[in-house]
């Protein structure tokens, strides 16, 4: 990698960085130091940024490789781990709230500038369905879209933050979720199950905060 190359991916992960720390509700902005922002950040994301090859001059003649364009993958899973171990380790008081927000909420925005290529707006509600579904579902990714609904009033019981949840919002979560690409719907034997998707995959210029 040369040193432009290295220049733009810090830049580029710097850039992620502050944006996911801005975008955050101020509650975890006040609890999420920077050593977990880098963590999450630096842990979920792949940076690959674009390949400038040096020409080359044979006989008065120009040529060289194509640009190889840059792309950013992400892995929403890492995001989860990453402040887990954060939360054990620095706000162990407490760590169910905290991931039960920070997670999700750092998970969706950076899915968000990677997939979509912009930051969007996210309520608690929202937020706190996503980490229901993560949490409630099965060893092969999938919840039964019937069992939502009570897996998430359940979980509500034992919280210590204000939830506003009726079966609308529940709803209304769910499409948000599903408009963002972040959450499918598979139909297996006849059932329907939420899928909560775990990585994308998009250009250098595409992924970002804006």
């Amino acid at each position: 990698m040369t040193k432009d190359e290295k220049s733009a991916k810090e830049r580029k992960r710097d850039g992620f960085k502050e944006q996911l720390t801005e975008s955050l509700p101020k509650k975890l902005q006040d609890e999420t130091t920077d050593e977990v922002i880098d963590e999450i950040v630096n842990s979920s994301i792949d940076f690959n940024p674009p390949h400038y090859p040096v020409e080359l001059t044979i006989a008065n003649r120009s040529g060289g490789s194509s640009i190889k364009p840059g792309n950013i993958k992400y892995q929403v899973d890492k995001v989860f781990k990453a402040s887990e171990v954060a939360a054990t380790g620095k706000i162990a008081a407490e760590t169910i709230s905290y991931n039960q927000l920070l997670a999700p909420f750092a998970g969706l925005l950076l899915w968000g500038s990677v997939r979509r290529g912009m930051t969007i707006d996210l309520s608690l509600e929202e937020v706190f369905v996503y980490w229901v579904i993560r949490k409630h579902r099965a060893e092969d990714d999938l919840l039964p879209v019937e069992d939502l609904e009570q897996n998430v009033y359940q979980e509500a019981e034992n919280v210590d933050f204000d939830l506003d949840l009726d079966d609308k919002d529940i709803e209304k979560a769910v499409s948000k979720l599903k408009r963002i690409d972040i959450l499918a719907v598979r139909e297996l034997g006849g059932e329907e199950y939420y899928f909560p998707r775990e990585y994308c995959k998009a250009s250098w210029d595409q992924a970002r905060f804006r």
